[in-house]
């Protein structure tokens, strides 16, 4: 398996408070502190230009906005000790091709962590995430954002591992099968809330 590369700042307190310019006291409670992201959408630029997890990146063209913001080194080194790492599925494709690619990119994604059982778990649960801590580990928690991803047919949930998903994000940023989305993008029709099949869902 390959090393991940990066530097553990809670190696030095001391120079990782001077780096943020503040007070020791409140880096040592940051330090012992679970820090968990509840959105880390970086898979989205692996699955579209292959954007390596693996490796250090810098800011990009536009800043860390809406690319570069985030991957496995700079997770580690900010001090996460868990995130809610997400998977998103092209809403424009057919529903029975986004159903195909979701699982195809589900395995994958999953993958990405497997290269670093040193570093990586993927949990579910509260347990789960204590046990990955107790060993130092960095608790993944992996959810979907748009379940679009999966209306092709609700059947396809029993084919998801039950201790890997942590959860699914009705609507995201388009309109669906399953209701309206709460983002701009609502303005190009639909009714208000969820659809039939989105409450079934």
């Amino acid at each position: 398996m390959p090393t991940l590369a990066y530097n553990d700042p809670k190696t030095d307190l001391d120079a990782w408070a001077a780096r943020l310019q503040i007070s020791r006291e409140a880096i040592e409670v940051y330090a012992t502190s679970d820090v968990i992201d509840l959105h880390i959408d970086s898979f989205i630029w692996t699955r579209i230009f292959g954007y390596d997890l693996s490796k250090r990146h810098g800011g990009g063209l536009l800043g860390r906005h809406f690319y570069s913001h985030c991957d496995f080194p700079r997770a580690m080194e900010a001090g996460l000790t868990g995130g809610v790492w997400l998977i998103t599925t092209n809403p424009f494709l057919p529903a029975k091709v986004r159903r195909n690619l979701f699982f195809k990119n589900l395995r994958r994604f999953e993958g990405e962590f497997a290269k670093h059982p040193d570093v990586f778990r993927v949990v579910r649960t509260t347990a789960q995430y204590r046990e990955a801590r107790a060993a130092g580990l960095h608790g993944v928690f992996l959810g979907v954002q748009g379940g679009n991803c999966l209306d092709y047919d609700l059947a396809d949930f029993d084919r998801l591992d039950p201790q890997h998903v942590l959860r699914i994000t009705l609507v995201h940023l388009s309109n669906s099968s399953l209701g309206t989305t709460s983002s701009p993008a609502a303005r190009l029709g639909g009714n208000d809330g969820l659809t039939n099949k989105g409450r079934e869902y």
